[in-house]
This record gives structure tokens, sequence and C-alpha cells, in this order.
């Protein structure tokens, strides 16, 4: 029974090691986390950031593009009398929903930069 004792020990010995570790590990992440956070949160002096126009307008292209492509699959299955009608009147109305929101997003940025401008030129 002394032997069963002391290799009982030995594993609570081990896991408060493995449990002290995983706490000095979590300890540390979150000390890192947290002074990453607050440089993060220190405003730094600069130019507000200008909205990526290029990027916005590749993803108006890529979402119409989808409509495009899907619109022309509903078409054919129309035509075809498939079964997967309805599903494909579901996307697209969701790829038209998507090229809204790409349009409505490249207008806000194109305004933005514009408003940003305007107010450089100003100064």
């Amino acid at each position: 029974e002394a032997e069963k004792a002391a290799a009982c020990g030995e594993a609570v010995d081990k896991r408060a090691a493995s449990s002290a570790l995983v706490e000095q590990a979590l300890a540390r992440k979150k000390a890192s986390s947290e002074a990453a956070q607050s440089r993060a949160a220190t405003p730094v002096e600069s130019e507000p950031e200008k909205p990526d126009i290029d990027a916005l307008e590749k993803q108006l292209a890529q979402a119409q593009s989808k409509l495009e492509t899907m619109q022309t699959m509903l078409e054919d299955a129309r035509a075809q009398q498939a079964d997967n009608v309805e599903k494909l009147e579901r996307a697209v109305t969701k790829n038209h929903d998507r090229v809204k929101r790409a349009e409505e997003a490249l207008a806000e940025a194109r305004k933005s930069l514009a408003s940003q401008t305007e107010s450089q030129s100003i100064e």
C-alpha cells in the first residue's frame, strides 16, 4: 500500500506541476495580449485611413460576375424545369443583395475619400 500511496502522490505532484505550467503559460499569454491591446488602444497621430477603392471595386466585380452566373443557371434550370429552381432563386436573391452591399460600400468609400481629399486641400 505504501507503493500505491507513493505512486498516487507522484501522480498528484505531476498533475499539480502540469497545472502550474499551464497556469503560467496562460498568465504569460494574457499579459502579452493585454500589452498588445494597450499598444493598439493608444491612438497614433496619423492621417485617417483611406478606404481601399481597388479592393472594393474588385469585390463588386466579383459579386456582379457571380450574380450573372447564378442568373444564367436559374434561366437554364427554369427552361429545363429542373428541381433546383427554388434553390437557384434564393442564390440569385442572395447574390443580388451582395452586389447591392458592394455597390453601397464602394460608394461610401468614394464619398469618404472625396471628403478626406477635400478637407486636406482646405488645410
